[in-house]
């Protein structure tokens, strides 16, 4: 979780300043990973980090995930969930977990160009049923489970 303070509001997003923070100083929050409250600049927000891009030290940031309290349940590799897409990037889509918000990982996309997967293009708001492939430093790997269908929210 990381401290921030609005900067800038636009119909797309929020810009907004990271404090207390070396590796990153500015972040973005896509509206789709605000909550409903008004937001104004100058602001303080809680968000949690979903993708560091460490040149440019840009996060993309999610105030909804920074108000989910953090679970001590811990997941396990091979292990499969429901999850929903929280933000579709270039090569990765970041997912939370349906039943327990406070988990996120990452999917590879080209893990989805396989045969024995349905739906080759994970959108914002998607759910899908993933399982778990590996666990580094905190970070949760995801696979999309075989043959199963995205649904759109």
């Amino acid at each position: 979780m990381v401290e921030t303070e609005v900067q800038l509001v636009k119909d797309y997003g929020v810009i907004v300043k990271v404090l207390d923070q070396e590796e990153v100083t500015t972040g973005f929050i896509i509206n789709t990973q605000t909550t409903s409250k008004k937001i104004k600049p100058g602001q303080k927000i809680r968000c949690r980090v979903l993708d560091v891009d460490p040149i440019k030290k840009m996060a993309d940031l999610s105030e909804k995930l920074g108000e989910v309290k953090t679970s001590k349940r811990d997941v396990k590799v091979g292990e499969e969930f429901k999850a929903i897409v929280e933000l579709n990037k270039e090569s990765f889509v970041i997912l939370s977990l349906k039943s327990d918000k406070s988990k996120i990982g990452f999917c590879i996309l080209h893990n989805f160009n396989r045969d024995d997967v349905d739906d080759k293009n994970p959108q914002i708001g998607d759910e899908m049923e993933v399982r778990v492939a590996g666990k580094r430093n905190g970070v949760i790997e995801f696979v999309p489970s075989a043959k199963k269908t995205m649904k759109s929210n």
